[in-house]
């Protein structure tokens, strides 16, 4: 996969940790502020705790986005693009975990694309199904790292 690429891709990643980190913070602060006021009524102990489980949900969507940056940085990724049979293309990337990221598609080899996609090789024909509709279609383009291990 070209260098460009994989910056571009490094670096949506990196604008999603900012904002996970920036969350953690944010709810970290409301989890002390009804902490404190909790002190004083027994009412704002639900809010307190959903406050904490908040944070507990941030710290742990941070997690996962630091750790798809390492996969990213350590080559387990592919750029690829596949046409269906009713001319439909879609450009993704193949991770080995799940994230969301706004403006890309991000597949992993647990999917259904993602699991037939595993062994081919660019102009290979690929099909699965979807609920009970059957998808084809071909890799148009497989870019790989350089130091791909995915």
């Amino acid at each position: 996969m070209d260098q460009k690429r994989k910056l571009f891709l490094l670096d949506k990643i990196n604008i999603e940790i900012e904002k996970r980190i920036r969350g953690v913070e944010a709810a970290r602060e409301i989890s002390k502020d009804y902490q404190t006021a909790a002190l004083g009524s027994a009412s704002i102990g639900g809010d307190r705790l959903h406050a904490e489980n908040n944070e507990q949900i941030q710290k742990s969507q941070l997690s996962l986005l630091k750790n798809v940056r390492e996969q990213i940085e350590n080559g387990f990724v592919r750029f690829i693009v596949v046409e269906y049979q009713d001319g439909q293309r879609k450009e993704f990337y193949l991770l080995r975990s799940n994230v969301t990221i706004p403006e890309i598609l991000i597949v992993t080899p647990d999917s259904p694309l993602g699991a037939v996609l595993q062994g081919k090789k660019q102009s290979d024909s690929f099909s699965y199904l979807v609920g009970d509709k059957k998808l084809n279609g071909k890799i148009i383009s497989l870019e790989k790292s350089e130091e791909e291990t995915l």
